[in-house]
C-alpha cells in the first residue's frame, strides 16, 4: 500500500457513486434521479466530480453478473463517463488496511465484524473510500477518478453497514477521511 506523497494530478472535487445502480432489474429510477440531480448540481457550481461503481462479485448472488451489458446499461442511462469496479480488484489492497486497524477502537460488534469473516462487506467500502479520497493508492485506481470528498447516493436499508465502514475508517491512520464522506439515502421498497 502506497500513500500518496506528492501529488501529481489534479484531484476531482466529488466522487459519486450511486450503489446498487448495477441492479437494473429493481427499476433504480430514485437512485439514477438522486445521481443526475447531484451532477447536475455540481456543474452548476463548476465543480468537478467522477462518477465510479464498485460492484460486489465477491458475495453477489449472481457470480455470471454481465459487466458489458451494464456498462452499456449505463451510457444508454446518460452516464458515459462512470468508473466501473469489481470488489476483488480491491480485495489486495484490504488485507493490508485490515492489518492498519486498531480494533481496541471498534465497537465490539465492529470488531466482531473482522474477526469472524474474512473480508466483511465494511471492509471493502472502506477500502474502497480511502482509495477513491487518495489516502492509499493502488495502480488499479486511476489517479483521476481521486477526489477531495465522496458523495454516495445509496438504499436506506445500506445506512448500517456505512456507519460500520466509517468507524473502520476512524480506527485507521486515514481518520480524517471519515469527514469526507458524505450520503443521500434513498428510502427502501
Amino acid at each position: 500500500m502506497n500513500q500518496i506523497e506528492a501529488e501529481s494530478f489534479i484531484r476531482k472535487d466529488v466522487s459519486i457513486e450511486c450503489a446498487k445502480a448495477y441492479d437494473t432489474d429493481s427499476g433504480n429510477k430514485d437512485s439514477l434521479d438522486a445521481l443526475r440531480e447531484q451532477i447536475d448540481s455540481l456543474s452548476k457550481e463548476n465543480k468537478s466530480h467522477s462518477l465510479v461503481l464498485l460492484v460486489d462479485d465477491e458475495s453477489y448472488e449472481n457470480k455470471d453478473f454481465d459487466f458489458d451489458s451494464y456498462s452499456k446499461w449505463l451510457q444508454e442511462s446518460g452516464f458515459k463517463e462512470a468508473a466501473i469496479y469489481r470488489e476483488s480488484q480491491i480485495k489486495p489492497i484490504c488485507s493490508e488496511i485490515l492489518s492498519s486497524i486498531d480494533k481496541s477502537q471498534l465497537h465490539p460488534n465492529t470488531a466482531s465484524l473482522l474477526e469472524n469473516e474474512n473480508f466483511p462487506s465494511q471492509l471493502y467500502i472502506a477500502t474502497w473510500f480511502l482509495l477513491r479520497l487518495g489516502y492509499i493508492k493502488s495502480p488499479i485506481f486511476s489517479e483521476n477518478l481521486i477526489s477531495k470528498s465522496i458523495f454516495n447516493i445509496l438504499p436506506e436499508s445500506f445506512k448500517k453497514g456505512e456507519e460500520e465502514s466509517i468507524e473502520i475508517i476512524k480506527a485507521t491512520p486515514y481518520v480524517k477521511a471519515a469527514d469526507q464522506i458524505s450520503y443521500k439515502f434513498i428510502p427502501s421498497n
